[in-house]
């Protein structure tokens, strides 16, 4: 199985002006543009699963609705120990299974709204990665190959420190966020050097887009 971390981050290393900040902001501010977009979509055709964190699937208004290109749906793995508000629409988009992965259970909204929602449940004390681990294991017993990791900075570091990211393709924005309560790229406390090979690189317009893969 492969996890590639997929990200748009400005000059500075930020994927976000402020925690809270939605996918139109982002765009407005820079972020991204349609080609951006379009490829995040095209590699979701292609993705068995998505992982991120609650914060980056709330902010992103839920799942995204782009099917594979055999009509089915990537299984879409958000990490979270305080859950989703069941006034979400991520509670109505039954046409994606989702999983919401946890150090406790979770509570479910009682009617239909849960269906196709699965609860992982962690033991945190078993082991420092015993969230990415739950994650990843779940996924391959699940029969996941291609894996997407779309963060944010907090469930990315957590992902390089357990050491099972395989790839990064990193859009960088012309913009300069230097915020205190920006959201960076990575949250700082890796343990080790994450390092990287280049692979591919292009433009289009002011936004780069490069390939990376983790060596």
């Amino acid at each position: 199985m492969r996890i590639i971390n997929i990200m748009a981050a400005s000059v500075d290393g930020y994927v976000a002006v402020h925690p809270d900040q939605t996918d139109a902001e982002r765009h407005m501010q820079g972020f991204s543009n349609e080609t951006d977009w379009q490829n995040l979509l095209r590699h979701i055709r292609s993705a068995d699963a998505v992982i991120l964190g609650a914060s980056t699937l709330k902010a992103g208004g839920g799942v995204i609705e782009q099917a594979r290109e055999d009509g089915t749906y990537p299984i879409w793995v958000a990490l979270t120990n305080k859950g989703i508000p069941p006034d979400h629409i991520f509670w109505k988009q039954s046409y994606a299974e989702r999983w919401l992965v946890s150090s406790g259970e979770l509570e479910f909204p009682d009617d239909s709204r849960a269906e196709r929602v699965r609860n992982i449940v962690y033991n945190e004390q078993a082991n420092v990665h015993a969230p990415v681990l739950a994650t990843v294991n779940a996924l391959r017993d699940a029969g996941c190959r291609r894996v997407l990791l779309l963060g944010g900075g907090g469930i990315n570091r957590m992902f390089y420190d357990a050491g099972v990211v395989d790839e990064l393709i990193l859009t960088v924005c012309p913009v300069l966020v230097a915020r205190p309560d920006a959201v960076p790229l990575v949250q700082t406390g890796l343990t080790d050097l994450v390092h990287f090979r280049l692979h591919h690189v292009c433009s289009d317009k002011d936004l780069v887009f490069i390939h990376y893969k983790v060596i």
